[in-house]
This record gives C-alpha cells, sequence and structure tokens, in this order.
C-alpha cells in the first residue's frame, strides 16, 4: 500500500509499523497544523 509519499509494507514487525504510522501521523500534522492555525485565528477575529 502507498500513503502519499510512504510504502507501508506489511506484514512487518508490529513496533516498525507502528513507528512509521508514528512518523507518518507527525508529518501530516506539520503540514497542516499551520495552515489550521492561521484560519483558527482568523476565525477568532471575526467571533470578537
Amino acid at each position: 500500500r502507498i500513503i502519499g509519499e510512504y510504502q507501508i509494507d506489511l506484514p512487518r514487525p508490529r513496533h516498525e509499523t507502528e513507528r512509521g504510522l508514528v512518523d507518518l501521523s507527525n508529518v501530516i500534522t506539520e503540514r497542516f497544523s499551520a495552515p489550521l492555525r492561521a484560519e483558527m485565528e482568523q476565525e477568532r477575529r471575526h467571533g470578537e
């Protein structure tokens, strides 16, 4: 299976797979957190 740029081969030692998924979620979080934070800031300003 290929998820984005990541290829996850199953089966695999469980701890390796989990570490890969944690890395993947960290990358996704980094990639999306900045735009989301900016949007939330804007919405907060509109609410005032």
